[in-house]
């Protein structure tokens, strides 16, 4: 399939932070490991709660709840992959002067570069940023009359799957309309994905495909091969610290493709307890060598045909965008001549 005929129907809201898209001849399966890896596997950046020091605070937040608080400010960075979080520290310095309490907020963090020193107002307006219905930024704290803060913190980049809630800043929704074969592959399933860290949706999707890419590469080298029960025929393959949705990828193309055959008449069954997956290979006579580059092999291919729909997903966001700029311009081309006319009109009036 090319490019073109796997995606399509690209559309953009928000200033490109929200997208839907519709892709073609994809299982359901695999719609659904994009979704998880749109909420789990897309790194953000904020505030390391460990990191917190709190230099004096007299308001009513002890400074546990404050520091969980301070995790939760959304950091808008576009790509936070090439985002050095160590030349950065966030601080807070803000008292109550006046006689009625006042709120302290995310519009009171300041963010300082480490090399320069200093408060860099600039970064402070990007990656702080009010909430795009209510316009209000995010409360922290209750000041009383003379209560008063001061804290610093450093910046750290993480994944919601692995370390949780303050990361988890994308959504991914997906629809089909049931007309899916047997194989669970459908004729079309119209996508939606958005960021709410001012970054572009896009960016977001090819993100999240690259990364579970990678985590199947990376699987396919962490499999330690045995035999059970010295029996010749029934191998235990077993993948621990191996990431969840690759260990379901895996699992999933066994039952799509009606348990894949291993060494000619083998079959390929999987098991999973507490701490590691375990894949139980049946029949085929194999060595323990021939079992783990059948491993390998399922994984590269899951690898490489996620690294296909990346380079397509990535090559139709490009050419859409090139079509939307041009029409843009036009638009606005028309609206200016539009206006022109009108001036000329109401002068010879």
């Amino acid at each position: 399939m090319v490019p073109s005929e796997r995606f399509s129907d690209l559309r953009r809201t928000s200033g490109g932070s929200k997208i839907s898209f519709r892709a073609h001849s994809m299982s359901v399966s695999t719609a659904n490991h994009i979704r998880k890896a749109v909420y789990g596997m897309v790194s953000s950046v904020a505030v390391d709660p460990g990191s917190v020091e709190v230099r004096a605070n007299t308001s009513t937040t002890n400074n546990e709840r404050l520091a969980l608080v301070l995790q939760m400010v959304p950091m808008h960075v576009e790509d936070p992959g090439s985002f050095n979080c160590t030349a950065y520290s966030v601080s807070m310095q803000v008292k109550n002067d006046g006689d009625m309490p006042m709120l302290a907020t995310s519009r009171h963090l300041r963010i300082s570069c480490d090399p320069g020193g200093g408060d860099v107002e600039a970064l402070v307006e990007s990656m702080v940023l009010p909430h795009p219905v209510t316009g209000a930024y995010m409360p922290l704290a209750v000041l009383l009359p003379g209560n008063e803060i001061s804290l610093k913190a450093r910046l750290v980049a993480g994944t919601a799957a692995r370390d949780g809630a303050p990361f988890q800043n994308h959504m991914c929704t997906y629809r089909y309309d049931g007309d899916c074969g047997p194989d669970g592959v459908c004729d079309h399933i119209d996508f939606t994905v958005e960021s709410f860290v001012s970054r572009s949706g896009s960016s977001v999707v090819e993100a999240a495909m690259g990364e579970l890419a990678r985590r199947c590469r990376e699987m396919g080298g962490a499999f330690a091969v045995r035999r059970v029960r010295e029996n010749p025929t029934v191998f235990e393959a077993s993948a621990p610290d191996v990431d969840g949705i690759a260990c379901r990828m895996l699992q999933e193309r066994v039952w799509d493709h009606e348990k894949v055959e291993y060494a000619g008449a083998g079959r390929l069954h999987y098991l999973r307890d507490e701490s590691r997956l375990l894949f139980i290979l049946r029949g085929g006579g194999g060595s323990l060598e021939d079992a783990r580059a059948f491993l390998e092999e399922q994984c590269a291919l899951l690898a490489d045909g996620m690294e296909r729909m990346l380079a397509d997903f990535s090559a139709f966001a490009r050419r859409s965008e090139q079509q939307v700029v041009p029409c843009a311009r036009t638009a606005l081309s028309d609206i200016t001549n539009a206006f022109g006319a009108l001036r000329i009109a109401a002068g010879r009036r």
